[in-house]
C-alpha cells in the first residue's frame, strides 16, 4: 500500500491571503487615480465654449407657442437697457463646474455639478435649441461617454490588481 499526503505550499496560502487584505486599499488607490484621469478628459468637453454664437433669431423652443412666450419673457426681463438685447458670455457657466469625488475602501463615485443659473437651458437636460445648434452639448451626453471609458480603466485596474503576476514574465 502506497499512502501520499498532498499539501499546497503554506507560502502560497499567505500570499493569498496578504493579497486579499492589501487589495481594497489598492483599489481606493486606483480608483481615485482613474477618477482623477477621467476628470481630466472630462473637464475640458463640458467647460470649453463653442467658438460660434447662436444664430437670430434665437431659438428657446421648437414649439412655436411656447418659443413666443419665452422670447417675451427673455426681452422683458433680461433685456433692460442692453442694445440690440445680446447675450455677452462672461464666462460664468465654465467657471462654475464642480468636481467631486468621493471614495470608500470599496466604492466610489464623483459628482459633476453645476449651480449657475441658467445652466440647465445650455447643457442640461432642459437645452434649448439654439445651444444645441451652437455646439453645446449635454453634460449627459458628455458623462455617458466618459462612464464607459472610466469602467473599463476599473476593470483593466482590478484585474491587475487581483493578479499578483501581473506584468511580471512569465520564466
Amino acid at each position: 500500500m502506497i499512502t501520499r499526503t498532498v499539501r499546497p505550499a503554506t507560502d502560497i496560502l499567505l500570499a493569498i491571503s496578504e493579497q486579499a487584505e492589501q487589495t481594497p486599499g489598492l483599489m481606493k488607490t486606483a480608483f481615485e487615480r482613474a477618477v482623477k484621469r477621467s476628470i481630466r478628459r472630462i473637464k475640458p468637453a463640458i467647460t470649453t465654449y463653442p467658438s460660434r454664437s447662436p444664430s437670430l433669431p434665437f431659438k428657446w423652443s421648437n414649439d412655436p407657442e411656447a418659443d413666443a412666450r419665452a422670447r417675451r419673457w427673455y426681452f422683458a426681463n433680461k433685456v433692460k437697457g442692453r442694445k440690440g438685447g445680446r447675450y455677452r458670455r462672461t464666462g460664468g457657466l465654465a467657471k462654475s463646474w464642480q468636481f467631486i469625488m468621493e471614495t470608500t475602501n470599496y466604492a466610489g463615485a464623483y459628482r459633476i455639478q453645476n449651480l449657475y443659473r441658467g445652466a440647465v437651458f445650455v447643457q442640461g437636460f432642459r437645452q434649448v435649441p439654439s445651444h444645441r445648434l451652437t455646439g453645446w452639448s449635454t453634460v449627459n451626453e458628455e458623462v455617458n461617454f466618459e462612464m464607459a471609458a472610466l469602467e473599463n480603466e476599473l476593470i483593466g485596474a482590478w484585474f491587475t490588481i487581483s493578479d499578483p503576476y501581473a506584468g511580471v514574465p512569465q520564466q
